[in-house]
């Protein structure tokens, strides 16, 4: 990575294992916490014996539940921190604070309907 020189811009596949895969290159190979490289295996092919950690399943969930909610313009913004601000972009903050306590409280719900937080599967 070192020999590419000089690297203005990055551009990934917008869903886990795309995010992963910059974050690493941005990082020199580094994977941002031990699981990733797993993590972002078990989102590009789930039931095929790789598993999601817990950090995992929170971000997977963040992702799914932002695509659900935020109109296409919307998703651009979320995705594209460094892009020109825009009507969209001011509101950003609190459309992620709205995004994480939704899948908060759906993990609660699924964690307290299931017994365990271990079963909960973010998807």
């Amino acid at each position: 990575m070192a020999r590419s020189g000089r690297v203005d811009q990055v551009v990934a596949h917008a869903d886990f294992d795309g995010l992963l895969s910059a974050v690493k290159f941005l990082r020199k190979g580094v994977p941002p916490w031990p699981e990733a490289d797993e993590d972002a295996r078990a989102a590009d092919s789930p039931g095929r014996g790789h598993s999601l950690s817990g950090r995992a399943r929170i971000y997977v969930a963040a992702l799914d539940e932002a695509a659900a909610t935020l109109r296409s313009k919307q998703r651009e913004a979320f995705r594209q921190p460094g892009s020109p601000p825009s009507p969209t972009r001011t509101r950003r903050p609190s459309r992620l604070r709205k995004i994480w306590r939704a899948v908060r409280a759906k993990r609660s719900r699924a964690c307290s309907s299931s017994g365990s937080r271990k079963t909960w599967e973010g998807r």
